[in-house]
């Protein structure tokens, strides 16, 4: 895999697949290795619910590039799982989110709220899903909702 020296930004994904009590991190990762052919998960984060409640996986190493969104491999895969197109995020799951998108920004001084962005800027897709809430309302709740 590249290596990623410093990543530029960070892009908000989701799976669009139903999110279940059962674990789909693993379902995804052997998707992403055997039917994609990457060397591994494209996204370096994933927030999904399991039966413990909603919890956070890492995925591909924030040292590599990731394999998330043509051109923009250089920054920080983060994927809820779920499917935002039908369903609404739950606040559990979206707090999650701000939680990690807080960590990453706090992590990384050359990245700033400019740095989030949505994997649907920059392709045709609807990423991460047509019920997900707007980017300006994500970006303002950064700052809003406390940790």
């Amino acid at each position: 895999m590249k290596r990623l020296h410093k990543p530029t930004g960070i892009v908000i994904h989701h799976s669009a697949t139903r999110d279940t009590s059962s674990v789909s991190f693993a379902a995804i990762r052997d998707y992403h290795i055997h039917e994609k052919h990457w060397e591994d998960i494209g996204y370096h984060i994933l927030i999904e619910d399991t039966e413990e409640g909603v919890e956070i996986f890492t995925g591909r190493g924030l040292q590599f590039e990731g394999a998330h969104a043509v051109g923009k491999n250089d920054k920080i895969g983060v994927c809820v799982v779920g499917n935002f197109d039908e369903d609404f995020i739950s606040t559990e799951k979206y707090q999650k989110l701000l939680s990690v998108i807080r960590g990453l920004l706090m992590m990384y001084d050359n990245i700033n709220w400019e740095g989030v962005e949505y994997h649907n800027e920059s392709s045709e897709k609807s990423c991460p899903g047509k019920l997900f809430p707007p980017k300006s309302t994500l970006l303002s709740d950064l700052y809003i909702y406390p940790e």
